[in-house]
């Protein structure tokens, strides 16, 4: 009797042990293939890099012949969709003129007031020029992991009218393709782009267009992975210093 309980014993001791084998494989299968590969990738926010670069390439007189290129990779490991990758490029002549310490703080508080970025003392912009834009022409565009690309563009600048000019380039992206509904871009009176992204309105109704300063679309375009980056680019236009 004692010699079939440790048999009968053995067995289940056996029975468990295998048990736990399959358990720890379903368990370790479970979090390579679908936890590790799946859910802990859709959870990332997207990310992809974009680099901007302007190059003098040749001179016809007083026009410049500028090369923008601008460069897009996916270095994550997930699928990221890019509905609006855009640029503006502005060219910028400064002015001679100096101010003073009675000019240049009501210059700078004019500055912030205008929802400006920068504000020089000794070179005051005297002139800028929207010379050149560019934008992707689908909002149906996507990187694979590892995926990248790069879009050039040819433009002429006149050098003896600017000091340099001024590219920024910028893109939306988002981990789910089919969050955003459409997408418009609306041109502003200097002649510069920028999209307009619509996204589902209220209770199902009408669309409206994205707004950061507004809750529930943050809480959206967080829902789906909805981001922006951006970067910017300068060549002078001016003779090389010797």
């Amino acid at each position: 009797m004692a010699d079939e309980a440790q048999r009968d014993m053995g067995k289940v001791i056996r029975e468990w042990g295998q048990f736990a084998i399959v358990l720890f494989a379903t368990i370790s299968a479970f979090y390579q293939f679908i936890y590790k590969e799946r859910i802990v990738p859709s959870r990332r926010p997207p990310v992809l890099t974009i680099q901007a670069t302007l190059e003098a390439v040749g001179r016809k007189g007083p026009l410049v012949l500028v090369r923008a290129r601008v460069r897009v990779a996916n270095q994550s490991d997930v699928k990221v969709w890019v509905p609006a990758l855009w640029y503006n490029i502005v060219a910028y002549r400064a002015g001679d003129e100096t101010l003073s310490d009675s000019t240049f703080a009501p210059f700078v508080r004019q500055m912030i007031a205008n929802k400006g970025e920068a504000a020089s003392r000794y070179s005051p912009p005297a002139s800028m020029q929207v010379v050149a834009v560019w934008h992707l022409s689908t909002t149906y565009f996507w990187y694979q992991p590892k995926d990248e690309s790069t879009n050039e563009t040819l433009f002429y600048v006149p050098a003896d009218r600017f000091d340099a000019v001024m590219m920024q380039a910028q893109m939306v992206m988002t981990k789910n393709g089919g969050a955003i509904d459409s997408l418009e871009f609306a041109t502003q009176s200097s002649g510069e782009i920028e999209p307009k992204l619509l996204v589902p309105g209220s209770k199902g109704g009408k669309t409206e267009a994205l707004d950061d300063q507004n809750p529930r679309h943050r809480r959206w375009a967080e829902e789906n992975g909805v981001a922006h980056n951006s970067t910017v680019a300068t060549l002078s236009l001016l003779p090389a210093a010797k």
